[in-house]
């Protein structure tokens, strides 16, 4: 249950974060303060963020292993969107691939950060 209880923590932040920083992405996209190829730089910086963050979380309330307790949360949120992707664009190319490979890394960067910055 407390594991249950860490991945939820480290989701909220996730799942929070990538909706503030999308927020403010589609604001600026909106009133013209950046352009499209811009803005999908963005998009893939905001992702990566906030995969770290969450990386972060649930490193920090790791017990020992963080970069595995990264990793999975790296590739339990890569599995939900792949399922979405699956239902909804029915397409899987080689640049998702490797966009999802890169936000598992930096969830299990993000994890071993934070299991560094653990107060002891």
């Amino acid at each position: 249950m407390i594991f249950v209880k860490k991945m939820l923590k480290s989701y909220a932040c996730l799942i929070i974060s990538l909706l503030v920083f999308s927020f403010i992405g589609t604001l600026f996209n909106y009133f013209d303060v950046i352009n499209g190829k811009v803005m999908s730089i963005c998009n893939f910086m905001v992702f990566i963020f906030s995969m770290g963050l969450g990386g972060f979380v649930i490193g920090k309330n790791a017990l020992k292993n963080g970069w595995l307790e990264g990793f999975k949360i790296g590739i339990i949120f890569i599995l939900i969107i792949l399922v979405f992707n699956l239902i909804f664009i029915h397409d899987i190319n080689m640049k998702s691939v490797i966009f999802y490979i890169i936000l598992i890394i930096s969830s299990t960067i993000g994890s071993m950060f934070g299991i560094n910055k653990k107060e002891k």
